[in-house]
C-alpha cells in the first residue's frame, strides 16, 4: 500500500535569545497556513511542528524518520513557513529559520540523498530567498568552474540550475519538485504565495500537473506584487514525466515512465507554454 506522509512547519516567531529582536517575529500567518496545508493533503500522516516545536533537530528528526519508512513509489510533501536566510549569488548557503536556530539547508541535501530510488518528494518553502534553498554547494560550483575564490554576483548562475547539475544532486535517487516563494535576494511576503496556492487549489478543484500548478501559482502572486516576489520551480534528481503531469499531493502511484523531464526551472517568463 502506497504510504504518504507530511512534515508541515511554521513559525510565527522564534527565540529572541538566538535571533535577537530583528528576526524573532513576522510570520504572524505562519501556524495557520500549516493548518490550511494539513487540510489539503488528504490521505497523508501528518506531522506538524508550529513555533516552538519547530526546532532544528526535531525538523530534521521527522525529516529522517520519513526518509526511513518511504520506499519507491510513496510520497513526501514538506512544507516550510517562515523566515528565509541569505541566498544571494555570492552566498555559499541558504538558511531556514528554525525556532532556536538557523537551519542550514545543506542538511536538507543529506537527507534528500537517503530517501529510496523512486520515492516522490514536494517542497513547498514560503519564506524569503527561496528559490534555490535546498543549498547552492558553492564548493561544488568552485570544482566544475575551476575557481578559487568567492564566487562573484555578476556571474550568471542560470547554466547551473536547475540543481540536477551539482554533484549532490546527481546522486539523488528521490524525485523532488520545490516550489520555492521568491527567488534568491527577494522578500516572501505575509504569506501570500501559501495564500495564493490555496485559492488555486480551491478546495481541491484544481486539475493538472504541478507545472501547471506552479505557473498559475506564479501569474496571481506577481499580479498581486509585480517585481517584488517572484517564486521559482526546481525539479532535483531523476524527476519523471509522469510525477510532473500528476495532480498536486495525489497518493496514488503514477504511471510507469522512464522519462526524465528536461524543462528545468520556471520563472516568471517561463510559463507561456505551460
Amino acid at each position: 500500500m502506497t504510504q504518504a506522509r507530511a512534515l508541515l512547519v511554521g513559525l510565527k516567531e522564534v527565540s529572541r535569545k538566538s535571533y535577537g529582536d530583528l528576526w524573532s517575529a513576522g510570520c504572524e500567518l505562519s501556524e495557520n497556513n500549516v493548518d490550511q496545508m494539513a487540510s489539503v493533503l488528504t490521505g497523508f500522516s501528518k506531522a506538524l511542528l508550529k513555533t516552538k516545536e519547530a526546532t532544528a533537530d526535531n525538523i530534521l528528526l521527522e525529516m529522517k524518520r520519513s526518509s526511513d519508512l518511504l520506499r519507491e513509489g510513496d510520497i513526501f510533501v514538506f512544507y516550510f513557513a517562515g523566515h528565509g536566510f541569505g541566498g544571494g549569488p555570492s552566498e555559499a548557503r541558504h538558511m531556514l529559520g528554525s525556532y532556536d536556530q538557523p537551519l542550514d539547508t545543506r542538511k536538507f541535501g543529506e537527507i534528500w540523498n537517503s530517501f529510496d530510488l523512486g520515492v516522490r518528494i514536494v517542497m513547498i518553502s514560503d519564506s524569503c530567498n527561496s528559490g534555490t534553498d535546498y543549498s547552492k554547494y558553492l564548493a561544488s560550483l568552485r570544482e566544475r568552474h575551476g575557481l578559487d575564490s568567492e564566487l562573484g554576483a555578476a556571474m550568471d548562475w542560470t547554466p547551473l540550475s536547475p540543481f540536477m547539475t551539482d554533484r549532490q544532486a546527481n546522486s539523488m535517487r528521490a524525485q523532488m519538485l520545490h516550489f520555492g516563494a521568491a527567488s534568491d535576494g527577494e522578500p516572501a511576503i505575509g504569506g501570500e504565495f501559501t495564500k495564493v496556492l490555496l485559492s488555486i487549489w480551491n478546495n481541491g478543484s484544481f486539475s493538472g500537473g504541478y507545472r501547471k500548478f506552479f505557473c498559475r501559482i506564479l501569474s496571481r502572486v506577481n499580479m498581486n506584487f509585480p517585481g517584488l516576489q517572484r517564486p521559482e520551480y526546481r525539479p532535483y534528481g531523476p524527476v519523471t514525466d509522469t510525477f510532473e503531469a500528476q495532480r498536486p499531493f495525489d497518493v496514488a502511484v503514477p504511471d510507469s515512465s522512464n522519462n526524465i523531464v528536461n524543462q528545468g526551472i520556471l520563472r516568471l517568463g517561463d510559463c507561456s507554454a505551460v
